[in-house]
């Protein structure tokens, strides 16, 4: 019998010799990132050293200098920002529903906001920092946040890991 080796999976997100500069000051030098389906991933460093920005070039936010991002076809990221942004929206289920990637299913957006304890009918300006970052956990397939950013509402988090069990979410997170 022969030993066939398992099939290398696709990356979710690979990022390759990712380089930026802000003001003539390298930020990124050379930084490479693979995230696996399942993986758990921290990032570690000081103040200023640069983990935001390599979470905001995986998330597509800034574009590097030099080096490449590959996210698979198919995957939705999200970078969850501490204060998201939620002006100009009706109710949570219009913020929600302009985030989706095409392809994403809105009926599994509602889903996701009633598991993390919403009705997807609440005036953005009438709820809490917690509620506004629930509202933005949907509905990726890969997160990147930071830790600090979930602030001392852990049930936020909670209840975020809780709901995107079960629905093909992974999560990368920055301590």
């Amino acid at each position: 019998a022969r030993y066939l080796a398992p099939m290398a999976r696709a990356p979710l997100l690979q990022l390759n010799s990712v380089s930026l500069t802000f003001g003539g000051n390298p930020v990124l030098d050379g930084v490479s990132l693979t995230v696996q389906s399942g993986d758990r991933i921290a990032l570690v460093g000081r103040n200023g050293s640069g983990k935001s920005t390599l979470l905001k070039i995986a998330a597509g936010m800034i574009e590097p200098d030099s080096g490449t991002r590959f996210v698979q076809p198919g995957v939705t990221l999200r970078y969850l920002p501490q204060e998201p942004d939620l002006a100009g929206h009706a109710d949570v289920t219009s913020y929600v529903l302009s985030g989706l990637a095409p392809g994403d299913d809105p009926h599994r957006a509602r889903r996701l906001l009633e598991a993390l304890g919403m009705t997807g009918d609440e005036n953005p300006a009438n709820i809490s920092g917690g509620e506004a970052r629930r509202a933005a956990l949907v509905p990726p397939r890969l997160i990147l946040y930071f830790e600090g950013d979930l602030g001392t509402g852990k049930t936020t988090l909670t209840r975020g890991v809780v709901a995107l069990r079960g629905q093909r979410g992974h999560g990368c997170r920055a301590t």
